[in-house]
């Protein structure tokens, strides 16, 4: 599992090393940065539903609700619901192909990520879980730790407070509130590739909320108040265990997952181009990235 701004730092990594990847996904990326980085926060942005919510939740100290939509992409069929995207892009045109291949990338970048870092963060959970705090409460304390300290090593400073900050988690490509939600071509797509995998989908005002909420989260973060978001207290005497002591190399984890996104994004890329989405080309694929959770 990773925080968000994981996710969007991996995307918006990739899109600066586009020689280690397919051409047609490098100018997609290029191009279509917000659609990349839709796909790549796509199975954590049911969570942003509720932002008010959930943050009272978070300030007193409660795991929050899970969302029936992120849980269902995290650990009903990720990598199924990958394919389905794949093949609509190639055969249907919702969103056009370029945006499309973008969105598809951030998605697949998604999956590697959150299976890279999953076991040496769940380690970390046990170890740094305190008396009487849920399991769930700590996870996100360690992800918005380690998300936090990773981007004050790569912009040198505290990105809680700072402007900056908004653009990184930007998913739509014009500015201000996004009062009409995300295009209804980009819905479709998410809502038959979920139609056709897990079962559920989310209608287009469930995906405009998320979209909103998560526009929310991302003036706060980047707002005065953001600060009040940022490392906690004791940050600096848990790095160590959290981000760069003897037993946790973060930056380490992070570089390994940034290859396994470039293997995962040219494997969804070559399904999508040879066209052939047979069940023995999709047991194929699942041969190299197997099925399973992501959580």
């Amino acid at each position: 599992m990773a925080h968000v701004l994981i996710h969007a730092c991996a995307i918006d990594d990739l899109a600066c090393e586009q020689q280690s990847l397919p051409l047609e996904i490098g100018a997609a990326l290029e191009r279509h940065l917000a659609y990349a980085r839709f796909g790549a926060l796509l199975p954590d942005l049911p969570t942003f539903g509720d932002f008010a919510p959930r943050a009272v939740a978070r300030l007193a100290g409660r795991p929050p609700v899970q969302s029936t939509f992120a849980t269902l992409l995290h650990n009903g069929a990720p990598v199924a619901v990958g394919l389905r995207l794949c093949e609509l892009v190639s055969k249907v045109s919702f969103v056009g192909r370029g945006p499309g291949l973008a969105v598809i990338a951030g998605y697949f970048s998604h999956i590697a990520v959150d299976r890279a870092l999953r076991a040496p963060v769940h380690d970390l959970v046990r170890r740094a879980k305190v008396m009487g705090e849920h399991p769930r409460v700590t996870l996100l304390r360690v992800e918005k730790i380690q998300a936090l300290f990773h981007l004050r090593k790569q912009t040198g400073r505290d990105v809680a407070g700072w402007p900056g900050v908004i653009d990184r988690l930007r998913v739509l490509k014009r500015d201000g509130f996004p009062f009409r939600g995300i295009g209804a071509g980009l819905h479709l797509l998410v809502q038959r590739a979920c139609l056709d995998t897990v079962g559920p989908a989310p209608r287009k005002r469930e995906l405009d909320r998320w979209v909103q909420g998560l526009y929310l989260y991302a003036r706060l973060l980047g707002s005065p108040a953001g600060r009040y978001l940022g490392l906690p207290e004791d940050a600096l005497g848990l790095r160590p265990m959290l981000f760069d002591g003897p037993e946790m190399d973060f930056e380490k984890l992070y570089e390994a997952s940034l290859a396994r996104s470039r293997h995962h994004v040219g494997l969804a890329y070559e399904y999508l181009t040879e066209g052939d989405f047979s069940r023995g080309a999709r047991e194929q694929f699942f041969s190299e990235l197997p099925e399973g959770s992501i959580a």
